[in-house]
């Protein structure tokens, strides 16, 4: 079950858009200029929501890992 797991995670990282929508046509992956892009969205979209820019390295992480990025 841990190896389904794994690897249904790592579909996800591969083929889900920035939006977390499933898309198999992506199947070569995001290309890392791709990733900052999806990356600095998600975070002007954070700090909007909460009306500050101020990030701790906690913070970053989850918004990282939320875009999956890291």
């Amino acid at each position: 079950m841990d190896v389904v797991d794994i690897m249904k995670e790592s579909m996800r990282d591969v083929f889900a858009d920035e939006f977390g929508q499933i898309d198999f046509r992506r199947g070569r992956g995001v290309s890392k200029s791709k990733q900052v892009t999806v990356f600095m969205k998600a975070l002007h979209n954070r700090a909007r929501q909460r009306e500050s820019a101020l990030f701790s390295t906690q913070e970053l992480y989850q918004v990282g890992t939320f875009a999956r990025l890291s």
